[in-house]
């Protein structure tokens, strides 16, 4: 059975709409204008509102909601439909996708579930996904399996520092692997 989508009205923010499908709409409304006719009201169609992408440093979808401004969905839906967030929680996806905004894909919960819901999914910032990283994990198997006479021959091969090797192979980095 398919499910019904539900609209409820967003709290704090007269005239928009936020639905179970993590779909955000304005309503009609009527405008105040003056043209060479005089003044008067004309009627301002509402819509589903096209959702923006975020930033490399929060790449949430967001909506342009009235005096609100930008609003991350996720973050619209759970307040209408759950109600305000507890102090200390996030707003979490159950799987993977973080632009999957349905309600039922949604829940509030502590920031070390968060972080471990990114383990799960394999979507943390570790290892070769790590913007800063110089090492694959192809490369920390190929240095611990391989034996060489010094961590200086592994640092110098590899362009990282023998710190860096010496880490590797007592595993305090890349334990993982």
């Amino acid at each position: 059975m398919a499910k019904r989508e539900i609209w409820k009205a967003i709290p704090g923010c007269r005239g928009y709409e936020v639905s179970n499908f993590g779909r955000v709409k304005s309503l009609d409304r009527y405008i105040p204008y003056s043209g060479c006719t005089g003044k008067g009201y004309r009627l301002w169609k509402g819509r589903i509102l096209s959702p923006r992408e975020g930033s490399l440093r929060s790449p949430y979808k967001t909506v342009y909601v009235g005096r609100k401004g930008n609003e991350r969905i996720h973050t619209l839906v759970m307040q209408t439909f759950i109600g305000p967030r507890p102090k200390g929680m996030q707003v979490c996806h159950n799987n993977r996708n973080k632009f999957d905004n349905r309600l039922e894909n949604l829940r509030y919960d502590t920031p070390r579930n968060n972080i471990l819901d990114r383990e799960l999914h394999g979507t943390d910032n570790k290892g070769e996904r790590h913007g800063m990283s110089k090492l694959t994990a192809k490369d920390v198997r190929n240095i611990r399996e391989t034996i060489w006479r010094t961590a200086n021959d592994l640092a110098i091969k590899h362009r990282v520092s023998i710190g860096c090797i010496k880490n590797i192979l007592t595993g305090r980095n890349w334990e993982w692997l």
